[in-house]
């Protein structure tokens, strides 16, 4: 994982490229930007460690009441039905990312991609799959778009 997150500093540094005249301080611009992806990574494996704790607690949906779990269902289901609806493109970048757990450079590698356009495509995914929930009466944060395990 430190290769990885060393990769996306350097990643960064060179998307950023054109900006580093502006910038006076290289070595703490250098460091903040290695800073926030170290905290970025420590985020989402905290949230993925409470996910899959609070998946491991129920074994299934038939642990939750008859009312908890038809809401589960049917939020599972509305998420399916958004992501059957992106387009090819950006179905296989959500899946490869949320689905596959595939972090934004290697999706860039697999697919000859550039970082802007795989960030872009992912977050218009997650900002349609938000408003379609919206549309059936969800009253649900991103946050827990981006954890969804579909």
């Amino acid at each position: 994982m430190v290769d990885e997150m060393i990769q996306e500093a350097f990643l960064r540094l060179w998307m950023n490229r054109d900006k580093l005249d502006e910038v006076r301080n290289p070595k703490a611009w250098i460091f903040k930007v290695t800073a926030n992806i170290c905290y970025t990574y420590l985020r989402r494996l905290l949230v993925e460690r409470k996910v899959k704790g609070l998946i491991e607690s129920q074994t299934s949906l038939e642990d939750l009441s008859t009312e908890q779990g038809m809401h589960v269902k049917a939020l599972v289901q509305a998420i399916k039905e958004a992501v059957d609806q992106l387009t090819p493109q950006r179905k296989k970048i959500y899946g490869m990312s949320r689905e596959q757990g595939m972090t934004l450079a290697e999706i860039c590698d697999e697919l000859g991609l550039s970082m802007s356009t795989v960030k872009n495509t992912l977050t218009t995914s997650l900002q349609f799959i938000r408003e379609y929930l919206v549309t059936l009466g969800y009253t649900i944060s991103l946050f827990y778009v981006l954890l969804s395990v579909v």
